[in-house]
Protein backbone atom coordinates (compact mmCIF):
# COMPACT_ATOMS: atom_id res chain seq x y z
CA UNK A 1 0.00 0.00 0.00
CA UNK A 2 1.31 3.45 -0.85
CA UNK A 3 0.22 6.82 -2.11
CA UNK A 4 0.25 7.17 -5.89
CA UNK A 5 0.17 10.32 -8.02
CA UNK A 6 -3.09 10.32 -9.95
CA UNK A 7 -3.16 10.84 -13.73
CA UNK A 8 -3.35 14.63 -13.36
CA UNK A 9 0.06 14.61 -11.63
CA UNK A 10 -1.23 16.70 -8.70
CA UNK A 11 -3.56 14.50 -6.66
CA UNK A 12 -2.20 11.70 -4.50
CA UNK A 13 -4.39 8.67 -3.73
CA UNK A 14 -3.94 5.64 -1.50
CA UNK A 15 -3.44 2.51 -3.62
CA UNK A 16 -2.66 -1.17 -3.20
CA UNK A 17 -0.30 -2.97 -5.58
CA UNK A 18 -2.16 -5.95 -7.03
CA UNK A 19 0.30 -7.32 -9.60
CA UNK A 20 3.64 -6.61 -11.29
CA UNK A 21 4.97 -7.32 -14.77
CA UNK A 22 7.82 -6.21 -17.03
CA UNK A 23 7.35 -2.76 -18.53
CA UNK A 24 7.89 -4.19 -22.00
CA UNK A 25 5.08 -6.75 -21.59
CA UNK A 26 2.98 -5.40 -24.47
CA UNK A 27 5.95 -5.16 -26.85
CA UNK A 28 6.80 -8.80 -26.13
CA UNK A 29 3.16 -9.83 -26.51
CA UNK A 30 2.81 -8.05 -29.86
CA UNK A 31 5.98 -9.79 -31.05
CA UNK A 32 4.62 -13.17 -29.94
CA UNK A 33 1.32 -12.52 -31.70
CA UNK A 34 3.12 -11.55 -34.92
CA UNK A 35 5.25 -14.70 -34.73
CA UNK A 36 2.19 -16.84 -34.03
CA UNK A 37 0.33 -15.20 -36.90
CA UNK A 38 3.16 -15.74 -39.36
CA UNK A 39 3.65 -19.38 -38.34
CA UNK A 40 -0.06 -20.14 -38.59
CA UNK A 41 -0.37 -18.47 -41.99
CA UNK A 42 2.68 -20.30 -43.33
CA UNK A 43 1.44 -23.66 -42.04
CA UNK A 44 -2.03 -23.03 -43.47
CA UNK A 45 -0.55 -22.00 -46.82
CA UNK A 46 1.58 -25.12 -47.03
CA UNK A 47 -1.07 -27.76 -46.54
CA UNK A 48 -4.35 -27.09 -48.20
CA UNK A 49 -4.22 -26.91 -51.96
CA UNK A 50 -3.26 -30.29 -53.34
CA UNK A 51 -4.10 -33.72 -52.05
CA UNK A 52 -7.18 -33.70 -49.93
CA UNK A 53 -8.10 -30.47 -48.26
CA UNK A 54 -5.33 -29.52 -45.88
CA UNK A 55 -4.85 -32.42 -43.52
CA UNK A 56 -1.64 -31.01 -42.05
CA UNK A 57 -3.06 -27.68 -40.98
CA UNK A 58 -6.29 -29.14 -39.64
CA UNK A 59 -4.43 -31.73 -37.57
CA UNK A 60 -2.18 -29.00 -36.19
CA UNK A 61 -5.22 -26.96 -35.19
CA UNK A 62 -6.82 -29.97 -33.51
CA UNK A 63 -3.60 -31.06 -31.85
CA UNK A 64 -2.84 -27.98 -29.80
CA UNK A 65 -2.60 -24.91 -31.94
CA UNK A 66 0.89 -25.04 -33.38
CA UNK A 67 2.15 -26.64 -36.57
CA UNK A 68 4.67 -28.83 -34.75
CA UNK A 69 2.00 -30.21 -32.37
CA UNK A 70 3.78 -28.96 -29.26
CA UNK A 71 0.85 -26.82 -28.13
CA UNK A 72 0.90 -23.19 -27.11
CA UNK A 73 0.12 -23.34 -23.40
CA UNK A 74 3.49 -21.94 -22.28
CA UNK A 75 3.38 -19.10 -24.82
CA UNK A 76 -0.16 -18.13 -23.86
CA UNK A 77 0.56 -18.26 -20.14
CA UNK A 78 3.47 -15.84 -20.47
CA UNK A 79 1.49 -13.59 -22.81
CA UNK A 80 -1.38 -13.42 -20.32
CA UNK A 81 0.84 -11.65 -17.79
CA UNK A 82 1.49 -14.61 -15.51
CA UNK A 83 5.03 -14.02 -14.33
CA UNK A 84 6.95 -15.94 -11.72
CA UNK A 85 8.96 -14.04 -9.09
CA UNK A 86 12.19 -15.23 -10.73
CA UNK A 87 11.15 -13.70 -14.04
CA UNK A 88 11.10 -10.25 -12.45
CA UNK A 89 14.09 -10.57 -10.11
CA UNK A 90 16.60 -9.82 -12.87
CA UNK A 91 14.85 -6.55 -13.79
CA UNK A 92 15.50 -3.15 -12.25
CA UNK A 93 12.61 -1.32 -10.57
CA UNK A 94 12.21 1.01 -13.55
CA UNK A 95 11.70 -2.02 -15.84
CA UNK A 96 8.63 -3.19 -13.87
CA UNK A 97 5.08 -1.81 -14.02
CA UNK A 98 2.67 -2.18 -11.12
CA UNK A 99 -1.08 -2.76 -11.31
CA UNK A 100 -2.68 -0.68 -8.57
CA UNK A 101 -6.15 -0.48 -7.08
CA UNK A 102 -7.08 2.90 -5.66
CA UNK A 103 -8.63 2.47 -2.20
CA UNK A 104 -12.22 3.65 -2.01
CA UNK A 105 -12.56 3.91 -5.79
CA UNK A 106 -14.17 1.72 -8.41
CA UNK A 107 -11.97 -1.01 -9.87
CA UNK A 108 -12.49 0.46 -13.34
CA UNK A 109 -9.94 3.10 -12.30
CA UNK A 110 -7.26 0.48 -11.58
CA UNK A 111 -4.25 0.88 -13.86
CA UNK A 112 -0.69 -0.14 -14.68
CA UNK A 113 1.81 2.46 -13.50
CA UNK A 114 5.60 2.88 -13.45
CA UNK A 115 7.39 3.08 -10.11
CA UNK A 116 7.98 6.83 -10.60
CA UNK A 117 4.31 7.52 -9.79
CA UNK A 118 4.55 5.84 -6.37
CA UNK A 119 5.46 7.93 -3.34
CA UNK A 120 8.01 5.54 -1.88
CA UNK A 121 8.10 7.29 1.51
CA UNK A 122 4.52 6.11 2.07
CA UNK A 123 5.13 2.49 0.99
CA UNK A 124 3.95 -0.09 3.55
CA UNK A 125 3.89 -3.87 3.31
CA UNK A 126 0.49 -5.21 4.32
CA UNK A 127 0.08 -8.81 5.41
CA UNK A 128 -2.63 -10.46 3.35
CA UNK A 129 -4.49 -13.13 5.34
CA UNK A 130 -4.23 -16.58 3.80
CA UNK A 131 -7.38 -18.50 2.97
CA UNK A 132 -7.92 -21.76 4.88
CA UNK A 133 -6.84 -23.87 1.91
CA UNK A 134 -3.69 -21.82 1.35
CA UNK A 135 -2.84 -21.91 5.07
CA UNK A 136 -3.24 -25.69 5.14
CA UNK A 137 -1.02 -26.08 2.06
CA UNK A 138 1.62 -23.78 3.57
CA UNK A 139 1.62 -25.76 6.84
CA UNK A 140 2.11 -29.09 5.05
Amino acid sequence: VCRVRWRDGKTSLLAAVVERRPADHWAKRRKQMRLAGSSSSSSAAGGGTAGGGGGASSSAAAGGGTADGSGSTKRLASAAGLYEAGDLSALSASEIHYYVHYAGHDRRLDEWIPLERCELATLQRVAVPLSDAAAAAAAA
